[in-house]
């Protein structure tokens, strides 16, 4: 059974590159745009792994959609890839 591994951007064109590039390596994707989406999904079924953009629209950014994923106990142990094309710098630390 290949790895599954969720894609969480409010960009579709990140979205769909990253998508192309893990299911022509084998793995199995779903996506999420939002935080709110991604958290309802996670509920639904289980990933092996999360790539997570820092910032999404709405009311969890991806630092605080990460929070709330690590509350759920499935998840705890999964590793979560934060993603970002903004700069980095001390504030996000």
């Amino acid at each position: 059974m290949p790895k599954r591994i969720m894609i969480v951007d409010d960009d579709l064109d990140i979205v769909n590159l990253i998508t192309e590039i893990l299911t022509s390596n084998g793995y199995e994707t779903l996506h999420a745009y939002t935080g709110d989406e991604t958290l309802r999904k996670l509920y639904e079924t289980q990933v092996d792994m999360v790539l997570l953009d820092v910032m999404l629209p709405g009311e969890f950014d991806g630092w605080r959609t990460l929070m709330e994923i690590k509350k759920l106990s499935p998840y705890r142990n999964v590793p979560v890839i934060m993603i970002t094309a903004k700069q980095p710098s001390f504030d996000m630390l």
